[in-house]
């Protein structure tokens, strides 16, 4: 096989580059993140948490890439008060936090990454405007 083949056959075996994700979607994916992480630290139950993340890491990523560009210095004050509203969600909901955290697990990890932000809006997982 000729060199130049080699290199068109080894592009066609790379995954292609995910899409890229809109602002709306980087932010209900981070929130979705966000909410899930809470929940997995009140409930004492890491399975709510770390299998959605290993899933769907490389989206998780790229949203909080693109929110850091958006956000700059700000970036991380917008995390800790989304986590903060979720505790507060989390305090008044008591028990229920934890199967309503359980079902939106499932759910995430049922979707493809593509329908992960879709997911997350559907579920009311908003980030705070800048």
């Amino acid at each position: 096989m000729r060199p130049a083949a080699l290199v068109l056959a080894a592009a066609c075996l790379l995954p292609l580059p995910a899409a890229a994700l809109s602002l709306d979607d980087a932010r209900a994916v981070r929130a979705l993140q966000s909410r899930l992480m809470v929940a997995a630290l009140k409930c004492d139950d890491h399975a709510l948490y770390n299998p959605v993340i290993d899933r769907h890491r490389a989206l998780f990523s790229q949203a909080d890439r693109l929110l850091r560009a958006r956000q700059g210095g700000r970036h991380d004050r917008r995390v800790t008060e989304t986590a903060n509203q979720d505790s507060r969600r989390a305090n008044g909901l008591g028990d229920g936090i934890c199967e309503d955290a359980r079902l939106l697990a499932e759910a995430a990890l049922a979707v493809p990454p593509d329908a992960l932000p879709a997911l997350a809006r559907t579920h009311q997982v908003s980030w705070p405007r800048p």
